[in-house]
Formats: C-alpha cells, sequence, structure tokens
C-alpha cells in the first residue's frame, strides 16, 4: 500500500513538471521578446516586419528603387536606342535593378514619352533626350565625354554621342553595384556629380580662340567630287584624333561666324595655279581652296602630316594665319605622276570593278571618284577590264564628258576590255577586238587593240587592252592555269599580226592578267614572244602590289573610312604591261592614292611612253 500511494505520487510530480514544462513554453511563445525583434533572429524571421531599409533613404539620396516598388523609368534619346550597344547596355542596367530591388524599370524613348503628367515623374534620362533637363556641358563636348548628376527629380546621364553613351552607362551601372548587397534597394545622390573627358590625340585646336570642334564645314551646292572627299574626309579626320564631330553643311543654308570653307563654298575663289593648295584663316573662317585632285590631295596630306598633325596635341590658328604649296606628289603611291609627266604618251590600264554588288560602295559612289581619278592623272588612252553594262550607262559619259572618246569595236557594248582615248592628244589608225576562246565568265576575258598616231609627232604606237582567266570555283588551278596560258598564246597572235603590219611598232599590251610573275607559264609564254615586261625596262618606276585592296564605303560618314594599307610588292602583282622591243618606258607606276584604293579591287598602272 505504501508503495503505491509512493507510485502515485511520483506520477503526480512528474505531470506537474510537464506542465510546467509545456506553460513556460506556451509563455515564450505568447510574450515576444524585444531583443529577438531587434536582432533579427532566424527563428522568427518570417514574423518580422520588412525592413525600413531603403523606404527612407540617406539624407540627401533619392530612391531609384526599392523593396519591388520604384517612382522612376528610364528615358533613352530615340536616336541611341537605335545602336544596338546601348540598347544592351540599358537592358543591362535594367535587368541588374530588378534582381537587385525586385523591380524593373520601364524603359522608353522620348520621343514615346509625350505625356506631361509622364514627363514629370522621376526619370534616368539617357544621352541628348529632348527634355529640359538634357542639356550639353558648357564646355565642347566630345566623342567620348559625359557627365551625370542629378536635375530636378531626373538623374541626367548626358553624352552626345554613342561612344560617350557606352562608357556614362558602364560607369553607372558600376555606381549600382558598388552600393550595399544587404538590402533591396538603390539610391542616388542628388550632389553627385561626374564629368569625363575622353583622351584624344588632338587635344585642342584654337582658331582665332575658337575651338574647332565649334565650327562647321561648308561646301558649294554642287561640290565637285573633290570638294566633298575633302570634306568628308576631314571630319573623319577630326572625329578620330580631335574627337569632335563637324557638320558639314552646303553654302545655301545661313552663314554662321565659325565656318570651315571647302573649295568654292560661299563664292569663295582664289586665283591658284594648276596642281597648288591654299590654307588660310581669315575673320574667323579657315579656307581650304584647290583646283584639282593633286591640289585636293596634297592638302589633304598636309592637313595631316602638318597642319593638324598627331605628332603634336595643340594647335593655335590666329586670323592672318595662311599658307599655299604646290602639290609635288610622292612616287611611292604614284601620285607624283599628277604633276609631273614624261615622254610623249600617258597610257593608263585599269580594271575599275565594273559591278554593281556593293563592295567597294555601289557604282553610283565609286564612278564619279574614278573619273576624277582619269582627270588628274590624264592619260591620252585607257585601256579599261571589267568595263560592264553599269559603265557604259554611267562612266562612258563622265568620260566623254571629260574629252575621251569610246574605241567601239565589233563587239559593241559587250567588250569588258575597251579603250577610250583623247582625240585631241591621239588619232586612230586601225583597231580591232579578240574574245579569248575556253572558260570564259561573261565573255569578259579578250582583247582590244588599236594603233594610234600621236597627233603632235605625227608618230604610231600601239595599245592592247586584256583580261585573263582568273581561277572560279568551278574550274580546277591547272584549269585555271591553262586557260590563262591560252590567253597569253592568243593575245601574243594579236600582236604578232599588228607587227606584221607595223613594224618596228613601239607598243604596250596589259591590263588584269590574274597571276604573278614567275608563277605560271603564263609569262613564258608572253616573254619568249620576245615582249618584255614594262616594270623592267622602265626608267622610274614604283614597287606596289596592284590588287586586293578592298576599301568599304561608310554610309554614315559619306566617304571610305578605312584605306587599306599599301604592300610595296609589285612582283606580287596580278596586274601587268609588256611592251614590244621597240618600246621606251620612261615612267612605270602603280597607283595608290586615297582615290584609286578606295574605289576598286585593282589599281591602276601608268605608263609614260618615248616615241623614238
Amino acid at each position: 500500500m505504501k508503495k503505491a500511494i509512493e507510485t502515485r505520487m511520483f506520477i503526480n510530480k512528474f505531470i506537474c513538471v510537464i506542465l510546467v514544462f509545456i506553460l513556460a513554453i506556451v509563455g515564450s511563445v505568447g510574450c515576444s521578446d524585444p531583443r529577438s525583434e531587434e536582432n533579427g533572429s532566424e527563428d522568427n524571421a518570417e514574423l518580422l516586419p520588412e525592413s525600413d531599409t531603403g523606404t527612407i533613404p540617406p539624407e540627401g539620396h533619392t530612391v531609384i528603387a526599392s523593396n519591388a516598388e520604384t517612382e522612376y523609368m528610364i528615358v533613352v534619346a530615340s536616336d541611341y536606342y537605335r545602336d544596338a550597344n546601348i540598347k544592351d547596355k540599358v537592358s543591362e542596367i535594367s535587368s541588374y535593378i530588378k534582381k537587385k530591388t525586385g523591380v524593373r524599370l520601364e524603359v522608353t524613348t522620348d520621343r514615346l514619352l509625350k505625356n506631361e503628367e509622364d514627363r514629370a515623374k522621376p526619370a534616368i534620362l539617357i544621352g541628348p533626350t529632348n527634355f529640359a533637363e538634357s542639356t550639353a556641358s558648357d564646355d565642347l563636348m566630345r566623342l567620348g565625354d559625359y557627365y551625370i548628376e542629378y536635375k530636378g527629380n531626373k538623374i541626367v546621364i548626358y553624352s552626345e554621342y554613342a561612344e560617350g553613351a557606352l562608357d556614362s552607362l558602364t560607369y553607372f551601372k558600376s555606381m549600382l553595384t558598388r552600393q550595399s548587397e544587404n538590402d533591396k534597394a538603390l539610391y542616388f545622390d542628388k550632389s553627385f556629380q561626374k564629368k569625363v573627358s575622353g583622351k584624344y590625340m588632338l587635344k585642342s585646336i584654337l582658331c582665332n580662340g575658337i575651338q574647332l570642334g565649334n565650327y562647321s564645314i561648308v561646301i558649294p551646292k554642287n561640290a565637285t567630287v573633290n570638294e566633298e572627299q575633302f570634306a568628308y574626309r576631314l571630319r573623319y579626320y577630326l572625329r578620330v584624333n580631335y574627337g569632335c564631330v563637324i557638320p558639314v553643311k552646303n553654302d545655301s543654308t545661313e552663314a554662321s561666324e565659325n565656318e570651315i570653307i571647302v573649295g568654292a563654298a560661299r563664292q569663295y575663289a582664289l586665283d591658284i595655279a594648276a596642281n597648288h593648295y591654299s590654307i588660310a584663316l581669315n575673320d574667323g573662317n579657315l579656307y581650304f581652296y584647290a583646283n584639282d585632285l593633286a591640289g585636293y590631295l596634297g592638302m589633304y596630306s598636309y592637313v595631316e602630316s602638318n597642319l593638324f598633325s598627331t605628332a603634336k596635341r595643340e594647335y593655335v590658328l590666329d586670323n592672318g594665319y595662311s599658307y599655299s604649296a604646290l602639290a609635288s606628289g610622292s612616287l611611292t603611291d604614284g601620285t607624283q605622276l599628277l604633276t609631273q609627266r614624261s615622254g610623249d604618251v600617258r597610257v593608263m590600264m585599269y580594271n575599275c570593278f565594273g559591278y554593281n554588288d556593293g563592295t567597294n560602295g555601289s557604282m553610283e559612289l565609286r564612278q564619279p571618284i574614278q573619273n576624277e581619278i582619269v582627270a588628274g592623272y590624264a592619260p591620252d588612252v585607257i585601256g579599261f577590264q571589267e568595263f560592264t553594262s553599269f559603265c557604259y550607262k554611267n562612266f562612258a559619259p563622265m568620260l566623254e564628258q571629260l574629252g575621251y572618246t569610246w574605241l567601239e569595236t565589233s563587239a559593241g557594248r559587250s567588250d569588258y576590255t575597251p579603250i577610250f582615248y583623247r582625240a585631241d592628244k591621239v588619232t586612230p589608225i586601225e583597231c580591232g577586238y579578240k574574245l579569248y576562246s575556253g572558260a570564259n565568265n561573261s565573255n569578259s576575258k579578250s582583247a582590244t587593240w588599236c594603233v594610234f598616231e600621236n597627233n603632235e609627232t605625227q608618230k604610231l604606237f600601239g595599245v592592247v587592252s586584256t583580261h585573263f582567266m582568273y581561277s572560279p570555283n568551278y574550274l580546277t588551278a591547272e584549269e585555271a592555269q591553262a586557260t590563262r596560258k591560252s590567253n597569253a598564246t592568243e593575245m601574243v597572235a594579236v600582236i604578232d599580226a599588228i607587227l606584221d603590219k607595223y613594224s618596228d611598232l613601239p607598243l604596250v599590251g596589259g591590263g588584269d592578267m590574274n597571276c604573278r610573275i614567275g608563277k605560271e607559264e603564263t609569262h613564258t609564254v608572253l616573254s619568249e614572244s620576245g615582249l618584255v615586261h614594262a616594270y623592267d625596262i622602265a626608267d622610274v618606276k614604283n614597287e606596289i602590289r596592284s590588287h586586293g585592296y578592298s576599301a568599304v564605303y561608310d554610309e554614315a560618314h559619306h566617304t571610305y573610312t578605312a584605306l587599306p594599307m599599301v604592300e610595296m610588292r609589285y612582283l606580287s602583282s596580278i596586274d601587268h604591261a609588256y611592251a614590244t622591243k621597240h618600246t621606251s618606258i620612261a615612267t612605270f607606276c602603280t597607283l595608290a592614292d586615297p582615290y584609286c584604293l578606295a574605289t576598286s579591287d585593282h589599281m591602276p598602272l601608268l605608263l609614260d611612253i618615248k616615241l623614238k
């Protein structure tokens, strides 16, 4: 009995202990500990209110986004949003804000945002938007320049060019990512100001105390090829090295205080000799003037090498500055032949790449420049290759305006290797055409020939314009070489027939032969016939490889902005000229001026011939 009572007492005590323990647990749940809320312990985290971090910004800051909420949007200048790189960078920023705060900012463009109520909302403005807050700084804004600051209720990320925009957005994102990762908020310091200037080869160009970047370039309303090309090449040079994109306008617009006058713009004219150029600064305007290709090429070369050379970072020109010179040119690229001529007759061989497929720009772009090449070097006779139907329609009339006559043969306009001549310089005596047998794409591989009389000396000479087969995919290397060897054999037959009638005739024959010297039997056929390479017998010559260059026309800048590098390896050329043993070659040059490099994948060959 006593043992049973003791057992019941033990059980009762045990039950009491359990009850006390349960009550203690219940009490701990029902009464929160202020210290637990303050510490935000893991056990009761879900019961705590959201952190207030971000709802009340630090003093002097604005909240961009916080806890899946925002009042801000991103507004991009419409022109900038067309740039894929800028669009991607904006997307990166938007995605980061979403990841960080839980809310994605609306992205729109300034032109789409027309409602005044919407325009009054807080926004991140990117680029030169049409918002009043997006204003240029007082200093000259260049390509890589930008600033970031807070205006009104707008975060302004301003740059005037895409280059600066990309840099500014990269920096802005870095500002966001540097903020604390311990909360879901992003702020912007309202007092923050940052201005960045890019690095440029030309730091300062002062003309009459004004930075040249504040000028505009003016060309005539009906500008010549030379005036237009000089203006846009100068503009691009200054863009790359000075960081300023100077607008180009024609002289039908109202004149401003500071202008770069090119050529006859604003009715400016000088009594200047051929092949010369003049530069002057008067009344705050900078003048560039020349009459011809030699003058404009020489003047542009002077700009790069002296006037605004990157060898010196700062330049100062004052009113009254002037410089005039003869454009002497260079034998290296053949421009020396623009101002110097030797011999009795000048012959050009030129694969003008007459196909309108967009390479090197369309023919509508290239042929006016090629026409200026002809005008500048002034050959008496031109043997073309790849002179297509497009050329007959567009290029031939330009040549006629220069005084050239098309030597029509039995092939008519199917002649891809035609000859043009200056009737005031030479007179055709007899001519002919030979379409080569064998593989012949578009029947373009042929020889056109003519015996001419020099109008001044009454001496005769001959010219053959030819184009040998290339190596297309449908021919093996051996088949292509055999075709070129056959072409050479047929060319020799044409020349032999001419010499049978006109013995001891000085004659040059050539063009695009599609084979290097010493690489094929094609040249052996020509040399064993008694012909000699003009390069070997020329008194004066240069060393430029004739083919393989491919410039690209830049629509945005209205010029060829990246000309290929010239290779000094003539023996690698595939364009050649051969001569009879009775021919004296005074000069043999491959022309590689900027116009020639830009407008075809083959350079013209220019020969000055002495008639004995």
